[in-house]
C-alpha cells in the first residue's frame, strides 16, 4: 500500500510539473518571464524617449545612433524605421534612408507596394529627391496622392511633387502642384512660395516670380535662399528681357535654374 501511494504521489507530482498553469493558478511561475519582457520593453521605450529628447535638444547624431540600435532590434517596426530614415537623410545619408525604406514600400521595379505606409512613401520620395532619383520620387508621391486615406499628407506631397516635376522640366505642371500645396498649407509657406517662384522663372514669368519671392521674404526675412533667388531672378530678367525693345516683342526664353536653388523638402510628418 505504501509503495502504491508513493507511486500515486509521484505521478501526481509529475502531472503537476508538466501542467504548471493548471496546478499553479497565482501566476507566480510566469512572473519572472513577464518581468523580463517588461524590462526589455521599458528599456526600448526609454531609449526612444532619449532619442526624442536628443532631437529636441538639436543633437541629431545621438538621436541617429539611438534609432539605429532601435531599428536593428525591431526592423519590422514601421514607425522606428521611418524615424531612423528621417534622421539618416537629415544627417546627409539619403542613400541609406532610401535603402531601408524601400524594403517595406516598393517592389524590385520601384513600384509602391499595396498597403505601403504613406508616411514612409513620402520620406522615400524625399530621399529619392536628395539622390536625384526624380522618377522614383514621382512614383512614391503618386501613390500617396492616389490614396484618399492619406489625405493628411497630400499637401506636403503636392509640394514635393512640384519639386520633382520642376526638376524634370515640367514647369507648368509643377506650378499647379505648388498652387495646390499653398491652398491648404499650414504654417509658414515661404519654402513653397520659393519653389513656386522658381517654377515661374523657369517659364520666363520673371515679374510674377519676383513678386512671389518678395512676398516670401516678407514672411520669412531670415530665409537666405529666398533673398539669393531674388537676386538671381532679377539678373536673369535683366539679361533676357531687353530694357527698351526696338523691334517686335519677343517671348522671354525660359532659363534653366540650378536644382539647389529650390527649397529642400519640408520636415516629414511627425510620427
Amino acid at each position: 500500500m505504501k509503495n502504491t501511494a508513493s507511486k500515486k504521489i509521484h505521478i501526481l507530482a509529475l502531472a503537476c510539473l508538466l501542467a504548471l498553469p493548471a496546478c499553479k493558478t497565482d501566476g507566480s511561475i510566469e512572473a519572472p518571464l513577464n518581468s523580463l519582457q517588461g524590462m526589455k520593453e521599458e528599456t526600448e521605450a526609454r531609449d526612444l524617449r532619449a532619442a526624442e529628447d536628443a532631437l529636441t535638444a538639436g543633437n541629431t547624431k545621438d538621436a541617429l545612433e539611438l534609432y539605429r540600435v532601435a531599428h536593428e532590434a525591431k526592423p519590422e517596426n514601421d514607425n522606428i524605421t521611418l524615424r531612423y530614415a528621417q534622421l539618416l537623410r537629415r544627417n546627409g545619408n539619403p542613400k541609406a534612408a532610401a535603402a531601408i525604406l524601400s524594403r517595406n514600400t516598393v517592389d524590385m521595379m520601384g513600384t509602391p507596394k499595396k498597403g505601403a505606409q504613406p508616411a514612409m512613401l513620402v520620406e522615400l520620395a524625399a530621399a529619392d529627391i536628395a539622390l536625384g532619383d526624380f522618377n522614383g520620387g514621382e512614383k512614391a508621391l503618386g501613390a500617396v496622392l492616389d490614396n484618399p486615406k492619406a489625405s493628411a499628407l497630400h499637401i506636403e506631397a503636392y509640394n514635393m511633387m512640384g519639386v520633382v516635376l520642376d526638376a524634370k522640366g515640367q514647369h507648368k505642371e509643377a506650378e499647379d502642384m505648388f498652387h495646390q500645396a499653398l491652398a491648404g498649407w499650414k504654417g509658414n509657406p515661404a519654402s513653397v512660395m520659393n519653389n513656386l517662384a522658381l517654377s515661374l522663372a523657369s517659364q520666363g514669368l520673371f515679374d510674377q516670380s519676383l513678386m512671389t519671392l518678395r512676398k516670401a521674404l516678407v514672411i520669412a526675412p531670415d530665409k537666405q535662399e529666398v533673398a539669393r533667388n531674388i537676386q538671381i531672378v532679377s539678373d536673369l530678367r535683366d539679361n533676357i528681357v531687353p530694357a527698351a525693345p526696338t523691334g517686335p516683342a519677343r517671348k522671354p526664353v525660359a532659363p534653366k535654374l540650378k536644382k539647389q536653388d529650390a527649397c529642400a523638402p519640408c520636415p516629414p510628418a511627425k510620427i
